[in-house]
């Protein structure tokens, strides 16, 4: 085990939190990405662009991951923490 020779899952912590910071902060580096990528769409041949040219909520989509992604690092922080003292 990681903390210790105890085989008791209580002595263990949490990592959800930090899995799911990770998959936010993913997807936001993502949906950053795409809407760039949306954006600068060209013409191929043609003198229009078929389709979207923006992507919806580029920049409100993006900060709201980040935002998740670091309350879910913190929630994380603190449960643990607390755990600690708990063990203690």
């Amino acid at each position: 085990m990681s903390h210790g020779h105890d085989d008791n899952e209580r002595s263990l912590s949490i990592s959800w939190p930090f899995t799911f910071a990770g998959l936010c902060l993913t997807i936001a580096l993502s949906w950053f990405c795409l809407g760039f990528a949306i954006a600068d769409r060209k013409p191929v041949g043609e003198t229009t662009v078929e389709g979207p040219t923006k992507l919806a909520g580029h920049y409100s989509g993006f900060w709201f991951l980040l935002i998740l992604g670091a309350l879910s690092i913190a929630f994380g922080i603190i449960v643990n923490m607390t755990r600690d003292r708990q063990r203690a």
